[in-house]
């Protein structure tokens, strides 16, 4: 085998180690991402749920039908 022939199998296979390390990489910045967008979508849920909770809470009792139901009050 020639010295170019050398030069070229061994650039051939650096390529192919950089091209792996580089997709090892993206796939752990996409997993960094998802897992952020997951904790991102939960914080979300939980405002959500706490805001339902205050709205509930602000509901007068005096009011039965402040939730749109009706009670024995009513008739």
């Amino acid at each position: 085998m020639s010295m170019t022939q050398d030069l070229r199998e061994e650039l051939l296979g650096r390529a192919h180690d950089i091209r792996r390390i580089l997709k090892d990489s993206a796939l752990v910045k996409a997993a960094a991402i998802l897992v952020l967008r997951g904790n991102l979508l939960g914080q979300f849920q939980d405002v959500m749920e706490a805001s339902d909770d205050l709205q509930a809470q602000e509901k007068s009792p005096e009011d039965p039908g402040a939730d749109g139901s009706m009670t024995a009050n009513h008739y």
